[in-house]
């Protein structure tokens, strides 16, 4: 048996263990890389943000890539410009797109036909209920409409 002075040195060793094992470094292939304090590496700037534009699956605002590479207000902009340049209409299969304020390549128009066997996708095709949902006048009358909102009042809502 343990005396209660015996138990405390114990638990004492066992405390002093684990804080010792929090303060050792992990080995260096465990180590999470710090990626706010990469050093920047010295890459063109059109490459650096076609390879940012290209990695993203959604648009990216000019924001997101002033912040991701670094690159100040005017070399972006040039980047950009050389961009939507060297991918424009008819003169690659890719084209730099500008949707919502924010940049996406996307595959030129001409090529789509090619992309959707590769991809094994067909046009999607609205339903005919869908259909008569989203065109202005609809299938639905007016009449059906309004009697649906007849009792909403500002008061209801």
């Amino acid at each position: 048996m343990t005396t209660e002075a015996e138990d405390r040195t114990v638990e004492e060793q066992e405390a002093v263990q684990a804080a010792e094992l929090a303060a050792e470094e992990p080995p260096a292939e465990l180590a999470e890389p710090d990626v706010a304090e990469e050093a920047p590496v010295a890459v063109d700037p059109v490459r650096l943000v076609e390879a940012l534009l290209f990695a993203s699956p959604t648009p990216v605002t000019r924001d997101a890539l002033r912040e991701a590479s670094g690159l100040e207000k005017d070399p972006l902009e040039g980047a950009l410009a050389a961009l939507a340049e060297r991918h424009a209409e008819g003169k690659s299969g890719i084209v730099l797109t500008e949707v919502a304020g924010a940049y996406q390549f996307r595959t030129a128009g001409e090529t789509a036909a090619a992309v959707r066997r590769l991809l094994k996708v067909r046009p999607q095709r609205l339903t005919r209920s869908r259909r008569s949902r989203s065109s202005p006048t609809g299938s639905r009358s007016r009449a059906r409409t309004s009697r649906r909102f007849a009792g909403w009042t500002a008061e209801r809502c």
